[in-house]
Formats: structure tokens, C-alpha cells, sequence
């Protein structure tokens, strides 16, 4: 019995060690994450400086709204505008990855159209999208393609309204977009090549415009694929493209705002309890 009383005394002994580091080991990976957590925070008040101020995009443009709501702390997806002379230009920008990767891609991205607009004067959505491509293949650039190769890109939707002209351009990469006009919603499909990417750099991208003459309730609609691929409802299968027409068009002869607000509503409840896949963005204007 004293044998069998002093095993069990060392096998309570060796349970509270590890007890012990078990807890130890604990408040390390909980001190790690609050770190980590703390860093973030901070990323993403670095990225939001970088993101135009919404109230001078009013300004700019007082009829806008948008939805926006990155799936982690930090975004792949950004917005951007620019006013030069009689040109306003504005984007929607979805890139490769989400949370830190894409954060860092938004980075290199904002920068990239602030240094081809801004400085260079490029101010024609083909000139910008050829630029762009060519500057970040460059960053990116990889002398061979093996599996580790990642496919860093961008696809992205562009706007130059001309006051000027009275006209606006738009080029679309990897990405739809919608034009109500006359009180009827058009998608249109972008081209097939992102900014950047294998299949850019492998092929010769082209990229093409529509132009759309500026009237009293043109709305245009510019939207990452984050909603569109997130899964939820019923069926718990993705909302599609389809489902993303017949809300807009739904909700057409909203306000702007009231619109966007609506699909902001839409999305959280498909989304319901299931994970959000990834970065949602949704950008909407209109004359």
C-alpha cells in the first residue's frame, strides 16, 4: 500500500507539472495573439490612411455610398480616387489573398496607381490598366514557375469621368459591373485578364472600354467578387451573379445610399452563421 500510495503521489506530481506547462504555454500563445492582434490593429489604421477620406469623395461625387467589410482585421480589397483637372478617376480594387497577404498587395497597389495617375498623368482606363499590369508583373516578376510561385495580381473595375466631355469611361478587370440607365440594369463582364498574374504574364493582356454619355440617374455599381462568392442561405451554396443582378435590380429605384445600405443587409443575412469567404466591397455612384 505504501508502494501504491507513493506511485500515485508521482504520477500527481508529473499531472501538475504538466498542468503547469500546459498554462504556461497558454499565456505565451495568448500573449503572442494579443501582439499579434495589437499589430494588426495597427496595420489597419496604417491601410485606412491610405484609403481616400469618403467625405471628400462626397465632395467629389455627392451622390456615393459603399459597403465595405474586409473578411479579417486587415483588407485585399481597396477603394481609390483621384481629381485631376476634369477628370475624376475612381476604383474598386480586389487583390490576390485576403487578411495580411492582401494588405500588403492593397499597399503596393494604392501606391502603384498613385505613382501612374498622380506623377506619370495617365488618365485613360487602358493606359492606366497597361501601366499598372506592366509595373506590377515587374515587382513580381519570377524567373521560373514553380508550385511555390504565387499568382499575385489584382482584378479591379476603373472609372474616368470626364466633366469636360461629359462622358465616363470604365475598364473592368476579372470583375462585372452594372450601369442602371434608364431605369434598366446592364452587367457588364470585364475582360479576362487580371492586373498582374500568371495568365498576364504569360499573354499579352487587352484591355477594353465602355462609354457611357453622363445623365441625370446614370448609377454605376463596382463590385469585388466577395459577395457574390460568399456561400450562405438555404442551400448554403454561393449568392452568384445571378441572385447579385435581381437584388440590384430590386433595389434600383432606391437612393444610392439606401441601395448599397440594402445589400450591406443582404449580404449578412445570406451569410447567416457560415464563415465570410472573403473581402467584401461594393462601390456605387451616380449623376
Amino acid at each position: 500500500l505504501q508502494f501504491e500510495s507513493q506511485q500515485l503521489k508521482e504520477i500527481n506530481e508529473m499531472i501538475l507539472e504538466k498542468n503547469r506547462e500546459i498554462e504556461e504555454q497558454s499565456r505565451k500563445i495568448l500573449e503572442k495573439n494579443d501582439l499579434l492582434t495589437q499589430s494588426l490593429n495597427y496595420a489597419r489604421r496604417i491601410q485606412h490612411s491610405l484609403l481616400p477620406d469618403f467625405s471628400e469623395i462626397k465632395k467629389v461625387l455627392p451622390k456615393t455610398a459603399m459597403f465595405f467589410q474586409p473578411k479579417e482585421i486587415v483588407s485585399g480589397d481597396f477603394y481609390w480616387m483621384r481629381s485631376m483637372d476634369e477628370k475624376i478617376i475612381i476604383a474598386e480594387v480586389d487583390c490576390t489573398g485576403h487578411g495580411v497577404p492582401g494588405a500588403f498587395m492593397s499597399m503596393i497597389g494604392n501606391t502603384l496607381l498613385n505613382e501612374i495617375v498622380v506623377n506619370k498623368k495617365y488618365s485613360s482606363p487602358q493606359e492606366i490598366f497597361k501601366k499598372l499590369n506592366e509595373d506590377l508583373l515587374f515587382i513580381f516578376l519570377h524567373d521560373d514557375f514553380d508550385d511555390e510561385a504565387q499568382d499575385e495580381g489584382m482584378d479591379l473595375t476603373l472609372a474616368v469621368i470626364d466633366k469636360a466631355t461629359n462622358k465616363i469611361q470604365i475598364a473592368s478587370a476579372m470583375q462585372n459591373y452594372f450601369v442602371i440607365k434608364n431605369d434598366e440594369v446592364h452587367v457588364f463582364r470585364g475582360d479576362i485578364f487580371s492586373i498582374g498574374g500568371l495568365i498576364s504574364r504569360l499573354k499579352k493582356p487587352i484591355y477594353t472600354v465602355q462609354e457611357f454619355e453622363i445623365e441625370k440617374d446614370l448609377r454605376i455599381i463596382m463590385s469585388s467578387d466577395g459577395f457574390i462568392d460568399q456561400f450562405g442561405g438555404t442551400e448554403k451554396d454561393k449568392f452568384g451573379v445571378d441572385r447579385f443582378f435581381k437584388l440590384i435590380n430590386e433595389t434600383k429605384k432606391l437612393k444610392i445610399d439606401e441601395q448599397i445600405s440594402t445589400i450591406n443587409s443582404s449580404f449578412n443575412k445570406w451569410k447567416g452563421d457560415q464563415d465570410q469567404m472573403d473581402d467584401v466591397l461594393i462601390v456605387g455612384f451616380e449623376f
